[in-house]
Order: C-alpha cells, then sequence, then structure tokens
C-alpha cells in the first residue's frame, strides 16, 4: 500500500476545497493524523481559509506547528470575507505581538476591507514597501469617492517611488475618470498606458468605452 505524504495529503485537501467539498477534506485531515504525518502550517492555512470556524489554535501549539506571515494573513483576509473585522484586527495585532512581521500582501489585505485603517505609517516604520496591488487598492478607494485628483496623485506617487504599473491602476484611474466625467482624462490614461507597452485589458477597454457611451448619451439628451 502507498501510503500519502504530508504534500500529497496537503494537496488532496485543498483540491477538496476548491471543489467546496469541505467533509471530504475534513475527512483527509483527520486520516493523516491517523496515519501519524504531521500536518504543516500549509496544511491549517488550506483548511483555516475555507473552514474558518474549525478551532486548530490548540492543536498547532501541541504539535508545535507555528503559523507564519502567509497563514496570518490569509486567516486575516477570510476573517475580512466574513465581515468579522474585529477578528482579523485582532489577528493583525496577534501577529506582531508573536513577532511576525506583516508583509506588503497583509496590509493590502487591511486596506482593502478596512480603508480608514491607517497602514501606510506603520508600513514605512517598518520598511515594507507597497507594490502595485497595494497601489491600485489606494487608488480604488480615491476613485469609490470619486476623487480623481488623489487618485492621480497617488498613481504620481507610485511612479516616482520605482513601482511599474500594470493595467489594474491604470484601469481604476480610467474608470475614476468616467465616474467624474472627465473622458478626454480617461483616453489620455488609456493612451499612456498603450505607450508604456501594456496592453489594455477587457476591464480597461469597457471602462472607456463605458464613459464614451454615457458622454454620448447625455449630448444626445441635451439636443
Amino acid at each position: 500500500e502507498i501510503i500519502p505524504d504530508l504534500y500529497t495529503y496537503t494537496t488532496m485537501i485543498n483540491a477538496y476545497c476548491g471543489k467546496n467539498e469541505l467533509k471530504q477534506a475534513y475527512a483527509l485531515f483527520e486520516e493523516m493524523k491517523r496515519r501519524e504525518i504531521k500536518p504543516d502550517v500549509v496544511t491549517y492555512t488550506v483548511l483555516l481559509n475555507n473552514i474558518p470556524k474549525l478551532d486548530t489554535k490548540r492543536e498547532m501549539i501541541d504539535l508545535d506547528v507555528k503559523p507564519d506571515v502567509v497563514y496570518y494573513t490569509i486567516m486575516i483576509n477570510t476573517y475580512c470575507r466574513l465581515n468579522n473585522m474585529k477578528k482579523a484586527l485582532a489577528l493583525f495585532k496577534d501577529m506582531k505581538r508573536v513577532g511576525i512581521k506583516p508583509d506588503v500582501v497583509t496590509y493590502t489585505v487591511l486596506l482593502n476591507n478596512i480603508p480608514e485603517f491607517d497602514t501606510k505609517k506603520e508600513m514605512k516604520s517598518l520598511d515594507v514597501k507597497p507594490d502595485v496591488f497595494y497601489y491600485t487598492v489606494l487608488i480604488d478607494q480615491q476613485c469609490k469617492i470619486g476623487d480623481l485628483k488623489e487618485a492621480e496623485r497617488i498613481f504620481g506617487e507610485m511612479i516616482e517611488s520605482g513601482v511599474e504599473p500594470d493595467a489594474a491602476p491604470y484601469t481604476a484611474l480610467i474608470a475614476c475618470c468616467r465616474k467624474t466625467g472627465y473622458l478626454r482624462e480617461a483616453k489620455r490614461i488609456f493612451d499612456l498606458m498603450i505607450d508604456s507597452g501594456l496592453n489594455p485589458d477587457r476591464v480597461s477597454c469597457t471602462a472607456l468605452l463605458a464613459g464614451s457611451y454615457r458622454n454620448a448619451s447625455v449630448r444626445k439628451e441635451d439636443t
């Protein structure tokens, strides 16, 4: 009989979770422990990302499985997804308390779900550099409140800091221009994206076209 190893069990658990077959995933988890195959932090991360109500804290301590930054970040994201911001912030404080340094993904998750949470100052003090995903979330937040000027300032800051934009921040800016009625600016940003060597995706094209049709509709109504 070929007995699966840790990697195989974790892969199979993840596959069942991906198909939302959580009972089968948990049954495999119990089986691996019966066979004295010790789960690692990845196994627990996969399980808790899909079954957040599962209480594994004591078990992880007993098995000397130490949470890492990925574990904490995924758990924070899971609780944010469940709209339990109190628990998400408690986990964030706990990871720092036990000496695990949050990374840019951790801060991006928090920023995306708790906009009022001031991440920038703390990131600077811990020397955590923002990446394109972090900046895109910042830009998108300003777009949601219709502050195109601040969104463009953040985009400029991203460029100055040496972070190379992909299509996502451009698309967020185009959508913001459309939302605030600055369609020429939307076209300028779209052209800038093309000139930088990026291929516009369906979302950025849709954002530009939606604004153009809206503008044409308004002009038609005015005549």
